[in-house]
């Protein structure tokens, strides 16, 4: 299991938690990668996952409240929201697409030149999604994804810079060339 997946996991399960005892998170991580990874390492996972949760401490993705009397707590801050959110977005296992419905999404990106950031992590994300690009600046998929569009315009804080469009109906020779990428058959 990868660093980012090991971020990811504790982040989780912290935003499900909302807080959790910090030994009680190592256990949980701890159980998690050992279902998942099952490579003899040289050291041990505990030791992983707490320099795991101190890079995110220090990159204040994360939050620990340590008092005399009680464990150590850690909470998700609100940049580690976000971290978890873009996580979540770019993985392409966490887009599940559904049986086509006869219409095309589009997404139309402008951008001001300035923009290259943020234009350049919209078309990262919406390949990680699987949309096709028509041009440089259009996107396009079979499959309804309107949250996913929605939570990437409300995440990344984008109002006019992309236009999401339904289609049921495209020009002969793109059908053809995006029905082919798809893998959908003429009927």
């Amino acid at each position: 299991m990868t660093r980012q997946n090991i971020q990811t996991t504790i982040m989780r399960l912290v935003s499900m938690a909302k807080s959790i005892p910090e030994s009680e998170l190592i256990e949980q991580v701890t159980r998690a990668l050992e279902s998942v990874d099952t490579t003899e390492r040289k050291v041990k996972p505990e030791y992983v996952i707490k320099r795991t949760l101190k890079r995110l401490e220090e990159s204040g993705s994360v939050h620990k409240i340590s008092t005399d009397d009680a464990p150590d707590i850690i909470s998700l801050t609100g940049a580690g929201n976000g971290k978890l959110h873009r996580a979540n977005v770019t993985h392409s296992a966490s887009v599940q697409p559904t049986e086509w419905d006869g219409k095309w999404r589009m997404v139309i990106l402008d951008f001001e030149s300035e923009d290259k950031k943020a234009r350049d992590a919209v078309r990262y994300m919406l390949k990680k999604a699987n949309f096709l690009c028509l041009k440089q600046s259009i996107w396009i998929t079979p499959h309804p994804l309107n949250g996913f569009v929605s939570e990437m315009k409300y995440h990344m804080k984008l109002t006019s810079e992309v236009l999401f469009v339904v289609a049921e109906s495209l020009d002969t020779e793109v059908d053809a060339e995006v029905r082919e990428y798809f893998g959908i058959e003429v009927v």
